[in-house]
């Protein structure tokens, strides 16, 4: 593989190339050649130039955080879809993380509003996942959001599109 290299620090043998860098023509390999006292006669051994330290990058983003800093904006009395938040976080196909963004969202500080959000026909399908099945109604229309039979009946009045909303 260093054919070439080992060729190169023979030939260099008692010269100024011992000990020196040889850069492997073709390849970007660098070897270095050194003393006869290797194992089995080897004249030269890979060596690749100390690492750049690690770009500085900004801190990862955590889609759960994003998806509560968002229904913290919704306003009271207004409802918004899992898919819209997740398409204004740039997760066009992302409703379903959304959902599970609001299961987590019971243990968050400060309180996230989870009953604003629901399905996209203005359904409540995530009422069963808090305290009672009723919970997430009585929530709502303590907003002044009226409810009948799990679905928001002036959905297309209250809904929320944080893309329109926020830009």
């Amino acid at each position: 593989m260093f054919g070439g290299a080992a060729a190169a620090c023979r030939q260099g043998e008692g010269s100024r190339l011992i000990g020196t860098m040889i850069k492997v023509a073709g390849t970007g390999h660098k070897v270095a050649c050194g003393p006869a006292s290797w194992p089995s006669g080897v004249r030269a051994r890979p060596t690749f130039a100390p690492m750049k330290p690690a770009p500085t990058l900004p801190a990862p983003r955590n889609f759960f955080q994003d998806v509560h800093e968002v229904v913290r904006l919704i306003p009271a009395g207004r409802v918004s879809t899992y898919g819209a938040v997740a398409h204004y976080l740039g997760a066009r196909h992302g409703a379903r993380t959304v959902g599970y963004a609001m299961l987590a969202a019971h243990a968050v500080r400060p309180p996230v509003p989870a009953h604003r959000v629901v399905n996209r026909l203005g359904h409540l399908t995530g009422r069963l996942h808090f305290a009672t099945p009723f919970a997430m109604q009585l929530a709502l229309e303590a907003e002044g959001v009226r409810v009948e039979e799990d679905r928001v009946l002036d959905f297309g009045q209250r809904f929320w599109d944080p893309a329109a909303e926020l830009g």
